[in-house]
């Protein structure tokens, strides 16, 4: 009769980091071999990558959102002088230098509202400090449009002040950097139309860029 022997080897225990993330001890008869253990750095690659979306994707949108306020500004900064700019081609120099007076104190202003808000400030009295801001302005201009509108204001102070010599050549300056829009803004211009009516070398150099302003009532 044969005799049946056991294998009275001793156990082997492991501890094991299970795939949730759980502590177990296993001995070597539940599994043939431990277990590596997973990855932590893998495990949060995922979560990196989401954090790393999710910061680009809030870049994004700051971005758009400073660029949504800057053009709005720039739509406001616009539309206060283009309505003051057309008050004082009309005469309406209170409610110009008010409008402008706005934009600068919000927005900062640039080339143009600059010269605008010193022609309006020079029509209501203020001729020293209009001859400030006009000089200034006439510094700060650099395209051909930004100087010819500050000829172009300069040369309705000049009108203003009396000096018909000194317009003409502001006038004649504003014609050379941008003919056609100067031509058209002399088209509505209360002051212009005044000085074609009493001096015929302004009306001649008026005429001859194209455009006769329409007869003064009397």
């Amino acid at each position: 009769m044969g005799i049946i022997t056991q294998n009275l080897r001793p156990k082997k225990w492991e501890w094991v980091i299970t795939p949730n993330l759980q502590i177990e001890l296993l001995s070597d008869e539940t599994v043939g071999s431990a277990a590596p253990a997973p990855s932590l750095t893998a495990s949060k690659r995922p979560a990196f990558l989401i954090e790393i979306i999710w910061l680009i994707f809030g870049a994004l949108l700051l971005q758009l959102i400073v660029l949504t306020i800057i053009v709005q500004r720039q739509k406001s900064q616009k539309s206060l002088n283009n309505t003051a700019f057309v008050y004082l081609q009309k005469g309406l120099t209170k409610e110009a230098e008010k409008l402008l007076g706005l934009e600068i104190e919000r927005e900062g202003g640039e080339a143009i509202s600059l010269a605008n808000y010193g022609l309006a400030i020079g029509l209501n009295g203020d001729v020293t400090g209009a001859a400030v801001r006009l000089d200034a302005a006439a510094w700060w201009a650099k395209t051909r449009y930004e100087k010819a509108v500050v000829e172009y204001d300069k040369a309705i102070l000049s009108i203003f002040q009396g000096t018909t010599k000194e317009a003409i050549e502001h006038l004649r300056a504003a014609f050379s950097h941008s003919r056609a829009v100067i031509a058209r803004y002399c088209a509505i211009n209360t002051y212009i139309q005044a000085a074609c009516s009493q001096d015929p070398e302004f009306l001649a150099l008026v005429q001859q860029q194209g455009h006769q302003p329409s007869s003064p009532r009397r």
